[in-house]
């Protein structure tokens, strides 16, 4: 069984942004999706479009997966309806902008509850049935961030790194069943929420890519089991600068690109 087997698709955040460019990569090739988020009003629109654009049954699910026991009633909700996941992608996360020292701890440990270990108890929900039918993919979404230091955004960052290292060792686990595992690292991605945030003003924002382009880039690279997939030259070279520099000069580089730029 290959990709052309894969029939529906669960996107997490997928009501706007990154998220629903990879649930449109999906229904484009013309299988069902399943919308995961907190804001039920734009999941709605954001189906309905999908079924307009594609002829394609979208479903939502409204779920806040900071909370204990998400991915489990995510799970359940798609067992009522009947429905098998092929392809699980996991979008949802968010970054929070503080000193550590200065930061709202439950602020922090929401960050790491969405970004990590909902990600993971997805992956538990839905992986052993696609290990099982030797079929699926699972395309988690990670950033250039998780390949270095991040003062300013120490836990997003870190998050991040967590995100990689989980996703490349069940790529690893997951290829002899035939399932794969994709990692996505872009760097800034220009969405409506990027164009209108504090983080458009810095430095980091000339590297900033189209939403369809790194959603195009990374449901490609899943469909070809490429265990790691960085849009864009640039970010490319950014990664390869990391794993050579001194992790003291990276973080301290890191820490500059995200200062607002001085306006003229």
């Amino acid at each position: 069984m290959g990709t052309k087997d894969w029939k529906t698709a669960l996107v997490t955040g997928g009501a706007g942004g990154l998220g629903f460019e990879l649930a449109r990569q999906c229904a484009a090739r013309g299988m069902d999706v399943v919308l995961v988020g907190r804001n039920e009003e734009r999941l709605v629109e954001a189906a309905a479009q999908l079924e307009f654009e594609h002829n394609i049954k979208a479903h939502v699910v409204v779920c806040d997966l900071a909370k204990v026991g998400a991915a489990a009633k995510v799970s359940a909700r798609v067992r009522e309806v009947g429905l098998v996941v092929d392809v699980l992608v996991n979008n949802a996360g968010f970054g929070y902008d503080a000193r550590f020292v200065e930061s709202d701890m439950a602020r922090q440990r929401e960050l790491i509850l969405t970004n990590d270990l909902a990600l993971v108890e997805l992956v538990g929900e839905f992986a052993p049935d696609m290990a099982a039918r030797k079929c699926g993919g699972i395309l988690n979404v990670a950033s250039v961030a998780g390949f270095m230091p991040g003062p300013d955004m120490a836990t997003y960052y870190a998050s991040k790194a967590f995100v990689q290292s989980f996703s490349q060792a069940i790529h690893v686990e997951l290829r002899r069943a035939g399932v794969h595992v994709s990692t996505l690292c872009p760097g800034p991605v220009r969405t409506a929420f990027w164009e209108n945030a504090d983080a458009a003003h810095t430095p980091i924002s000339r590297i900033a890519l189209d939403a369809p382009f790194v959603a195009s880039e990374g449901f490609n690279a899943l469909c070809r089991n490429k265990a790691l997939c960085v849009p864009g030259a640039l970010a490319k070279t950014i990664v390869f600068a990391t794993r050579l520099a001194p992790r003291g000069f990276v973080a301290r580089t890191a820490a500059a690109l995200q200062r607002p730029r001085k306006k003229k």
